[in-house]
């Protein structure tokens, strides 16, 4: 804690502390270089130019008189960071993100808290920590199972890894001057059943939710079989058996995404 009128804190903002009031109180403090670090600054960090304290409040110097204001304090400093990160998001400074949530911490249990928690993965995205961001956004999943921003997120993040696994695969083949790898064997169907059956596969393999198609009975073992191998170079995408003998039955399955 740093009391006022010591001389611990800048000329400016003390002055400013002091001709304010009431817990909910707000400013914005332009200071000039001599009642900020001084007229020459602090250099070679801090130049001599006018210094901006922006939405600053004085909560945190607020002494609550009794528990419904000391809760009112709490809320409005909750909403504060919380509001802070936004912006922070907002204008590309996912440090800063993650330094407000960091503060909220302190103050609540942020892990209740799905907007918090939903820009500690946004901001680990930013930052190019994929498993990060996915921790945070299952975090806040938990917590708003139906909320569409967090699952879209999710579901960027997944197409993000497979494209990015699928790239890795590739420059490691042109590197070793392999060709890509194929588990289509030599079937009896025409060029028309191939273009086809790859496109529906790939059709599955960007959908992201549960779908299945079944195969026409009169399919031929030639046709299932280039299909079954097919669908192994799609991910997610399976051909699966149903039945036994002249009942059996196949059918194309994009299995959905896993929520933990």
């Amino acid at each position: 804690k740093i009391k006022l009128g010591e001389g611990k804190i800048l000329p400016g903002l003390e002055i400013g502390l002091t001709s304010i009031r009431g817990p909910k109180a707000r400013f914005l403090l332009l200071l000039q270089p001599a009642l900020a670090w001084g007229p020459h600054g602090a250099l070679p960090r801090i130049k001599p130019e006018p210094a901006l304290f922006q939405s600053m409040t004085v909560l945190n110097t607020s002494l609550p008189k009794d528990k419904n204001e000391e809760n009112e304090i709490k809320m409005l400093r909750i909403k504060t960071y919380v509001n802070l990160a936004v912006c922070y998001y907002k204008i590309n400074k996912p440090k800063h993100v993650i330094n407000m949530c960091e503060n909220l911490d302190y103050i609540t249990d942020i892990n209740k808290h799905c907007k918090a928690l939903f820009y500690y993965g946004r901001a680990y995205e930013m930052l190019g920590k994929t498993e990060d961001a996915i921790k945070y956004y299952k975090m806040a999943k938990r917590l708003e199972p139906k909320n569409c921003e967090i699952g879209k997120a999710l579901a960027d993040m997944d197409r993000y890894i497979k494209k990015s696994a699928a790239t890795e695969k590739d420059l490691w083949q042109k590197a070793f001057k392999l060709e890509p790898q194929t588990k289509i064997s030599n079937y009896n169907v025409n060029a028309e059943f191939q273009v086809a059956a790859r496109e529906m596969c790939q059709y599955f393999a960007d959908s992201e939710e549960y779908m299945k198609h079944n195969l026409p009975e009169s399919i031929s073992s030639d046709g299932v079989g280039f299909i079954r191998d097919l669908c192994a170079e799609f991910e997610g995408v399976v051909l699966q058996e149903n039945g036994e003998g002249k009942k059996k039955t196949f059918s194309i399955i994009k299995q959905g995404p896993v929520v933990d």
